[in-house]
């Protein structure tokens, strides 16, 4: 762990595959102050990927963090700032090892077991999810760890926490009121019809 500090709203990509959408949706959201963002686009090839990261950079404030999902190739081979793990990716100090430390490392948490793997691993900052329930087509849902749950996990973190899952600048003074360091968002994003309102909106909260 550096101790450095990420930004308190990350927008994590939906999914739906790259597009000019993505882009302007981005933009829209940069304008509005965002300077997190985590391209999660499983389905995409390594290529567009790649080509995608550099328009990605010329979006996201220089002072920003550009996340990839998983992909340790192309943090060490494009424009991102670092890469996120979840639970089956690969071990954050073999990723810390191949990366480097300036490489900014975020992993995914849902318990203490894997809190305490991120930890021992040399990661920077924790997602912890679900926080609240999340419906995903065709995928079983999971427990979510509610706002004690999060709690537990900031209480336990030697490193920033950062709440994910149905979290809306309705319940977000809730989330920060366990600890959280601040809050990643997807779909409420990705499916507003104005980003970058519902970003100051989130930024309101955060500031």
């Amino acid at each position: 762990m550096t101790g450095r500090l990420p930004p308190r709203l990350f927008w994590i990509s939906p999914g739906r595959g790259l597009s000019d959408e993505l882009l302007d949706t981005l933009r829209s959201c940069c304008n509005a102050g965002l300077t997190g963002f985590q391209l999660r686009e499983k389905a995409s090839v390594a290529r567009a990927l790649l080509a995608t990261g550099g328009e990605l950079r010329r979006i996201v404030p220089s002072e920003g963090l550009l996340m990839i999902n998983d992909r340790l190739d192309l943090a060490l081979a494009g424009a991102f700032d670092g890469v996120h793990l979840g639970a089956g990716s690969v071990p954050v100090d073999h990723a810390r090892r191949l990366l480097g430390e300036a490489a900014w490392i975020g992993r995914s948490v849902h318990n203490d077991t894997e809190l305490a793997e991120a930890v021992a691993g040399g990661a920077d900052f924790v997602f912890a999810s679900p926080v609240f329930p999340v419906c995903k087509a065709g995928v079983p849902a999971t427990a979510p760890l509610g706002l004690a749950g999060l709690e537990g996990l900031v209480a336990a973190s030697p490193m920033p926490v950062l709440g994910l899952g149905g979290i809306t600048p309705e319940n977000l003074d809730e989330v920060l009121g366990t600890g959280a360091h601040g809050v990643a968002v997807m779909r409420s994003i990705a499916d507003s019809s104005d980003p970058h309102l519902l970003v100051q909106r989130y930024l309101e909260r955060l500031s």
